[in-house]
C-alpha cells in the first residue's frame, strides 16, 4: 500500500514539473528580450518594514495580555493604538515601497 501511495505522490510531482517545464519554455519563447522572467518584487528594505510591522504588533499584543492591572494605560489605550498604526500605516507602507530610482547618464 506504501508502494502504491508513493508511486502515486511521485506520478503527481513528475507531471507537476512537465507542466511547469511546459510553462517556462512558452514563456521563454515569448520574451525573446534578456530580461529576467520573474524578480520578487519585494526587496530587503521592504521585508525589513513588515518585520518592525510584526515586532509592534507582537508589542501591542504582549500589553494587551498585560494581566496586572487590565485597566492601564498600556492595555486600553496603547496596545490598540500600536495595533492600528502597524496594521494601517507600517505594514502597506513596508508593501508599497519603492527605492527612488537615480538617473542614469
Amino acid at each position: 500500500m506504501l508502494a502504491f501511495i508513493e508511486t502515486g505522490v511521485y506520478l503527481c510531482f513528475a507531471q507537476i514539473e512537465t507542466i511547469y517545464q511546459e510553462h517556462f519554455i512558452m514563456a521563454k519563447t515569448k520574451n525573446n528580450n534578456d530580461q529576467e522572467l520573474f524578480s520578487f518584487p519585494l526587496d530587503k528594505t521592504n521585508l525589513m518594514i513588515i518585520g518592525l510591522g510584526a515586532v509592534i504588533i507582537a508589542v501591542a499584543y504582549v500589553f494587551m495580555a498585560m494581566p496586572d492591572h487590565p485597566d492601564d494605560f498600556m492595555t486600553l489605550t496603547l496596545a490598540p493604538l500600536l495595533l492600528v498604526i502597524a496594521f494601517a500605516v507600517v505594514i502597506p507602507f513596508g508593501i508599497m515601497y519603492r527605492k527612488k530610482e537615480t538617473p542614469s547618464e
